[in-house]
């Protein structure tokens, strides 16, 4: 209710009550864009421990679209949990 009460302040407080659902979000975007790093990501290394030299996956336009799409099933997922 006080947020829809015209305050000076309004912007600002909606802001710092909205900060802490779009921290998450940022985290697990940076998360996986380390994850997925085709030089020194934790995916390509366990990847090369067996053997199989892992593609650029946000690099390449050939494995963006399959990356995405395993994070936003990785997202659908945590979100049905």
């Amino acid at each position: 209710m006080l947020l829809n009460r015209a305050l000076l302040v309004h912007h600002p407080l909606a802001n710092v009550l909205l900060l802490p659902t779009l921290t998450p979000v940022v985290a697990a975007a940076l998360l996986w864009r380390w994850m997925l790093n085709p030089d020194a990501g934790v995916v390509n290394y366990l990847l090369a421990q067996i053997g199989i030299k892992g593609p650029g996956w946000l690099a390449s336009t050939e494995w963006a679209i399959p990356s995405l799409a395993l994070i936003g099933l990785w997202g659908a997922s945590a979100a049905v949990e």
